[in-house]
């Protein structure tokens, strides 16, 4: 988490970083989606960044999507 007010140029920059780190940690995503931008919350709400990931089917890996957050916490 970061500071409201944090620069935009910022946000995106530790969010790539973060997408590098998650991609390196899960052999088992399929793929996935990386955003930096405003806030829901109205003007003023500060910048986020998210990563989504789609896993390969459970069948096929050997860790639940709860042991896959676990993880990467």
């Amino acid at each position: 988490e970061m500071e409201v007010g944090t620069r935009l140029e910022l946000i995106e920059q530790q969010t790539r970083i973060m997408e590098e780190s998650v991609i390196a940690a899960v052999p088992e995503i399929r793929s996935w989606i990386t955003t930096a931008g405003g806030g829901s919350g109205g003007w003023g709400q500060g910048f986020n960044g998210e990563i989504r990931l789609s896993l390969s089917p459970l069948a096929e890996r050997e860790r639940s999507n709860l042991e896959v957050a676990d993880d990467l916490r």
